[in-house]
């Protein structure tokens, strides 16, 4: 959405020549009047079917009862907010208004399904057309699917069975599940749930889920350490990415794996302790275990001060410095140990001089891969990680990484999620993002804002440039979903920055974008020719955010840092995944981008990044600290708002005057056919 425009002279071209305002206000009446007859032009043509190639629909059943619900699953090539899917009687022939459709739904995803409920006075037995139309007009988009409704209780309940290779496995095994249903849809599901989560509901979520397509069938669902331990399951069949069960759940028992012990990192350093602070660190994280029996642990070489009980070293320094310790710890005849230096400050100095913030996107709550969740703790212990931003987590996976670190969590119910070894206070909400206020130290002041973000990945702007599309395309692309997005986040966090001065703001996470300090000239042979003023990180940057990695690898050419994605490598490769700070109290000492040695040690699909920022204090004064204060997109770069300004050198006000009538058309039209769908 534009939301000014603005007319500016282009670089490299000359400058606008002033319009006299008679002569101005001529021009824009003409546009003006140009758009309105274009629209007129537009109502009186007749609009003949263009269905799309690339577009489907699929009913639930061709057949249904008056009562009943009817599911339709629809994909398209050519998304928007404004498709949908409407159910017409067949005698009302091709849609164009009048009569209204029976029912409709908004389909506004590359793919997904949407449930009518067949009841009232609208839908009563006959025979009827689904249709999948375009921009809330009557493009069809696909051939209609013909639809029988018959009174209640004229159709048989639909059968669907479900059954298991073996009704037991261990940990670290797959099991087989076999399914048959009369309501075939590409979003039936087969999820296993812990006996105790009760019945799903989406929180928690499911421990291991896979689509079952089709009238029958057989998925495999790896049992995965780390995931899964020893306990009573359910497996439930489950209809249309939803929670209503088409089968009866099964019963299965998982059974532990053989035991094992190693450590997850050879050498761990804790968060800061000051003399005379109780402190305490949880040893048992440096270790990954298998099997029914817990592993004990002993310190060699610790100070006086500090003991482990039940896999906790905690006590209260009584000297600075640096303790050195080795943890040592014991399963049955198996031993493992690991080096853990504990830094001691003097009582009344600052902890946490230095924060490691890292964004990691965990790809369905680390479940895609074997072994997901240790994968995912030997990566935040060896990225010395004191705060981690995640995506495509939920609050049962958080809650679980932080029991297992000794960490602090937080969520609210949605795939952004925020762990830190620090203790957490207040917490925020805004779209697509959550956010929460980290105390690195209480007595020196020391907090910082956190917001974890998952912007939408629809119409993928990446995706745009590899067909050949045009820039003002894809910028008009990128504001309809996560334009307003981050808005709402920067909003939110200029609210913060008032309520709370002083305090820094991390703004990071999986942003769906690339980064308009990424398609630049020196790399466009890359990009399609294009040099791309993508809407995000512009916004972001104009209210002042700092591109983390940026600042420390200025040259895209040289370090790409292409988070997306390292494990598919056929998808065009971008960094989507980002850190960045607002606040005059942190400077930024590093960034790093890593992802596994191999991808059967990492258990993303995207890369991720790792943030060190130092506290400034009072010996900075007077230098300049990369990282700080306000930055602002290159002069040269049109922000989004400034793209109606492109090619119109020669005559602004005519382009201002007809893009001002094409608005004016466009609301007229809008109104027009979403009255006629009432």
């Amino acid at each position: 959405m534009i939301d000014r425009i603005l007319i500016r002279s282009t670089p490299g071209r000359a400058p606008a020549v002033p319009i006299p305002f008679a002569r101005l206000g001529a021009l824009l009446a003409r546009g003006v009047a140009l758009a309105l007859v274009l629209l007129l032009a537009a109502l009186t043509l007749p609009v003949a079917p263009a269905h799309a190639a690339g577009s489907s629909i699929a009913l639930g059943a061709s057949r249904v009862a008056v009562g009943d619900t009817l599911t339709v699953d629809y994909a398209t090539d050519a998304p928007d907010t404004t498709n949908w899917i409407a159910i017409y009687r067949a005698e009302d022939g091709t849609p164009d208004g009048s009569p209204a459709s029976r029912a409709y739904q908004y389909a506004p995803d590359v793919a997904g399904t949407v449930t009518f409920t067949i009841s009232g006075s609208r839908l009563v037995p006959g025979e009827y057309l689904v249709y999948f139309l375009a921009l809330d007009g009557y493009t069809q988009l696909v051939e209609p699917a013909a639809l029988t409704i018959v009174e209640a209780g004229a159709v048989e309940p639909v059968a669907s069975t479900l059954s298991l290779a073996a009704s037991s496995a261990r940990v670290g095994e797959s099991i087989q599940v076999s399914y048959t249903t009369g309501a075939p849809s590409n979003t039936n599901w087969i999820g296993i749930y812990r006996l105790a989560d009760g019945t799903p509901d989406g929180d928690p979520g499911s421990r291991v889920w896979s689509y079952a397509p089709g009238t029958s069938g057989t998925v495999e669902l790896a049992l995965a350490s780390g995931v899964f331990t020893a306990g009573e399951y359910r497996v439930f069949f489950l209809a249309n990415d939803g929670y209503q069960q088409l089968a009866e759940p099964l019963a299965l028992t998982v059974l532990p794996e053989p035991a094992s012990l190693a450590a997850l990192v050879a050498e761990y350093r804790s968060a800061d302790a000051r003399v005379g602070d109780p402190f305490r660190v949880t040893v048992s994280a440096l270790f990954h275990t298998t099997g029914a029996e817990e592993p004990s642990f002993t310190l060699e070489g610790a100070p006086a001060w500090l003991t482990v009980q039940g896999g906790v070293a905690s006590g209260t320094p009584d000297a600075a410095g640096a303790a050195s310790v080795t943890v040592l710890a014991r399963l049955g005849e198996l031993t493992a140990r690991a080096e853990l230096t504990i830094p001691v400050v003097p009582a009344g100095a600052s902890l946490g001089d230095e924060l490691t913030i890292v964004s990691y996107n965990a790809w369905h709550q680390g479940a895609q891969v074997a072994d997901g969740r240790m994968k995912e703790i030997r990566t935040f212990l060896e990225q010395g990680a004191d705060v981690v931003a995640l995506q495509e987590s939920s609050s049962a996976h958080a809650s679980e990484l932080a029991a297992l670190l000794g960490w602090s969590w937080y969520g609210d119910g949605g795939d952004t999620t925020v762990i830190s070894r620090y203790p957490l206070a207040e917490t925020v909400a805004s779209s697509a993002a959550d956010g929460v206020r980290v105390v690195v130290d209480a007595e020196q002041n020391r907090s910082v804002w956190v917001l974890s973000a998952h912007l939408g990945y629809a119409r993928y702007g990446p995706y745009y440039a590899q067909e050949g599309r045009s820039v003002e395309y894809i910028l008009s692309e990128e504001n309809v979903q996560r334009g307003p997005q981050v808005r709402d986040n920067i909003e939110t966090m200029a609210q913060l920055a008032q309520d709370y001065p002083g305090v820094p703001i991390v703004y990071a996470g999986d942003l769906n974008t690339p980064s308009h300090l990424d398609w630049t000239e020196a790399n466009r042979d890359q990009h399609g020719g294009l040099v791309v003023p993508w809407p995000v990180s512009t916004e972001l940057h104009a209210a002042g955010f700092v591109d983390s990695y940026r600042t420390v690898h200025p040259d895209p050419v040289a370090d790409p840092a292409t988070s997306w994605t390292p494990r598919f490598l056929d998808e065009p490769q971008d960094r989507i995944d980002f850190i960045y700070l607002k606040g005059e109290a942190l400077r930024i000492t590093d960034s790093r981008y890593f992802h596994g040695a191999s991808m059967d040690e990492w258990a993303s699909d995207h890369g991720s990044f790792a943030t060190v920022f130092r506290w400034v204090s009072e010996d900075d004064a007077g230098e300049t600290l990369p990282g700080t204060g306000v930055t602002t997109p290159d002069a040269g770069a049109p922000s989004v708002r400034q793209l109606a300004a492109t090619g119109t050198d020669a005559s602004p006000a005519w382009a201002f005057g007809l893009l001002l009538g094409g608005l004016l058309a466009l609301a007229i039209a809008r109104f027009s056919v979403r009255r006629r769908r009432v």
